[in-house]
């Protein structure tokens, strides 16, 4: 296996951390689910629940356009304007 492929394996880091906010939100939402609804703490979890579902949207954002700009990169073309004709390409 050659080092292009071990690099192609490991996980990128963007991943790992959008996988610790999932995590982090459904924790978080699976305690306050089971929680009562009397006690007035379990509105300060409802909020952190519902920033981290925000932190979770935003990681996964950014986890994607990095993932479309990597494709992109790859295939030679600018990735704000994939369209374009690339300045590598023979045809253009």
């Amino acid at each position: 296996m050659t080092s292009d492929q071990n690099a192609s394996r490991k996980p990128s880091p963007g991943l790992v951390t959008l996988f610790c906010i999932m995590v982090a939100t459904v924790a978080l939402y699976s305690l306050y689910s089971v929680l009562p609804y009397r006690e007035p703490w379990t509105w300060l979890l409802l909020g952190v629940v519902v920033l981290s579902a925000a932190a979770f949207l935003v990681s996964l954002a950014r986890f994607v356009l990095a993932q479309r700009e990597d494709y992109w990169l790859e295939r030679g073309r600018d990735p704000k304007n994939p369209k374009a004709p690339s300045t590598n390409d023979p045809g253009a």
